[in-house]
């Protein structure tokens, strides 16, 4: 199989497993994909959306630590089980999975503002 259609078969398949995982927790499930070189292995993790309340939560506690925030929320809506490892070790040396784990998580909360301009 090339190499093409075996990264598409991967995405497909990281798709597959998020959509069951959606039916199994009743919730929307986010993948995250790590990968350094399209030669090095795929760290794969899976995400539940946040609720209201965690993003609020976040939200409050983003002012005064953007990061532990996001830990936070990595830490509330990570699967553990059905993730790599990786992602919710203590080994400083996984640092940066976590750490990248956060940050695409914190990007799940999205807002909006008010487009309302007075004159």
């Amino acid at each position: 199989m090339s190499e093409v259609k075996e990264v598409k078969k991967v995405e497909i398949d990281v798709e597959a497993i998020a959509k069951q995982l959606s039916l199994k927790y009743n919730c929307k499930i986010n993948p995250i994909i790590f990968q350094e070189t399209e030669e090095s292995e795929r760290i794969i993790g899976y995400i539940k959306e946040p609720t209201r309340m965690v993003k609020a939560r976040t939200l409050d506690t983003a002012a005064n630590g953007a990061i532990t925030a996001a830990l936070n929320l990595f830490e509330a809506t990570l699967l553990k089980e059905e993730s790599d490892p990786r992602f919710s070790s203590d080994k400083s040396e996984h640092d940066d999975i976590v750490l990248g784990g956060a940050l695409v998580t914190m990007s799940t909360i999205q807002i909006r503002t008010n487009a309302f301009i007075k004159k």
